[in-house]
């Protein structure tokens, strides 16, 4: 009776682990062959064979079903394929179900979250439910400069139909991509500045950085955006200050300065005279001509107290854009203007001085032109006159 018993124990052992064997391999080879049907779609998709591609994509998930990337994969496949058809609605839906059940099946997954957000932007179908994914996908990779640019991007897209918290939420991502990586910083406040049509979110994406705000600078420059130039470098100098450590070293005036980089060139500075040299130092200015970018000077005389320094200027414009100059006295910063007169008119700029000699600078920001039109952008500068308080 015993042998009988340990026969029968034996018999069971052995159908049990030859059970268990068959479905280890079972299961081996159902995910081989998943992993050749992925392959294979994957082939086909980029031989642009889509019909065979979408059934091998099929067979992956049958025979790995709980496979999440060949879910997400099969949705995005189904989305490149409905690219060009005119209703897409179909194809979405397949999509956002796939990207549900990539997500339930590895919830922590940064990129399954990132992908249904962005189908439900390109659908229409619910922003809010978007910014949720976004903002898991977010906070599952949050050093992810790649998704941080295309979350913000996304978002941009639908500028109009996000809340005030969304819109954060864009332009958070997109500063942090720019604090990383500020040689994109140009492209990503073109796109701002497009999207939202606002200059102060071009502001907000830029982080307290110099380089971003030379960027930021130089946007501006390129845009003929002058009226926002203040704030910038206000902003940028902020930054400078803040950074700088035990103080700057002052080597000699700002007279002196000019003074020496003038006599360089075989000019003077003098009173009621401007003298000064283009951006580039190749061209010189007579008479306050200013055909070029860069500065001219002058020295004038100032009693202590509140004044105002009137200077004659007119402006010749290019591609429907005034020339702009900025002024400065004894280097600091009094004022700017679009010099939208043709003829000759006076621009006042209000100062507070100690009194004395002082070297007034002209500045000429943004040449240009249109040679198709026949157009040349150009800045005269003529007398200056200084009123003091009361006059």
């Amino acid at each position: 009776m015993r042998g009988e018993n340990s026969k029968l124990k034996y018999m069971l052992v052995k159908i049990a682990v030859s059970l268990l064997f068959i479905l280890i391999v079972s299961f081996v080879v159902m995910i081989l062959a998943a992993d050749i049907h992925f392959s294979r779609a994957q082939h086909l998709e980029s031989l642009g064979s889509l019909s065979k591609a979408g059934d091998h994509y099929i067979a992956a998930l049958k025979f790995s079903p709980l496979d999440s990337d060949y879910a997400a994969s099969y949705g995005s496949f189904i989305l490149r394929k409905d690219n060009d058809k005119k209703d897409k609605s179909y194809g979405f839906q397949q999509a956002k179900s796939l990207y549900e059940k990539a997500i339930s099946l590895n919830p922590g997954h940064a990129h399954y979250r990132y992908l249904l957000g962005t189908l439900l932007i390109d659908s229409g179908a619910n922003i809010d439910e978007a910014g949720e994914n976004f903002r898991a996908a977010n906070e599952r990779d949050l050093y992810n400069l790649r998704q941080n640019y295309l979350i913000g991007y996304n978002l941009l897209f639908v500028w109009d139909k996000l809340d005030q918290d969304l819109k954060k939420f864009a332009i958070q991502r997109l500063r942090y991509y720019i604090g990383e990586m500020p040689w994109r910083s140009g492209e990503v406040y073109e796109h701002v500045m497009r999207y939202t049509g606002d200059f102060i979110w071009v502001e907000d994406v830029c982080p307290p950085t110099p380089e971003a705000h030379r960027h930021l600078y130089e946007f501006i420059r390129e845009r003929d955006l002058w009226e926002y130039r203040k704030r910038v470098k206000d902003r940028l100098n902020g930054i400078l200050s803040i950074e700088r450590s035990g103080g700057s070293v002052r080597r000699g005036s700002y007279k002196d300065k000019i003074v020496r980089m003038l006599r360089s060139k075989d000019q003077e500075l003098e009173k009621d005279k401007w003298s000064g040299i283009s951006a580039n130092g190749q061209n010189f200015y007579k008479d306050g001509k200013m055909y070029w970018e860069g500065s001219v000077h002058t020295l004038i005389e100032l009693s202590a107290g509140e004044a105002t320094i009137e200077i004659q200027a007119r402006g010749e414009p290019a591609n429907d854009i005034s020339p702009y100059m900025l002024v400065k006295i004894e280097g600091e910063e009094i004022g700017e203007a679009f010099v939208e007169s043709e003829e000759w008119k006076v621009y006042p700029f209000n100062v507070f001085s100690e009194g004395g000699e002082k070297v007034i600078t002209v500045t000429y920001l943004n040449n240009g032109g249109k040679k198709r039109k026949g157009e040349d952008r150009n800045l005269y500068v003529g007398e200056v006159s200084v009123k003091g308080e009361g006059e």
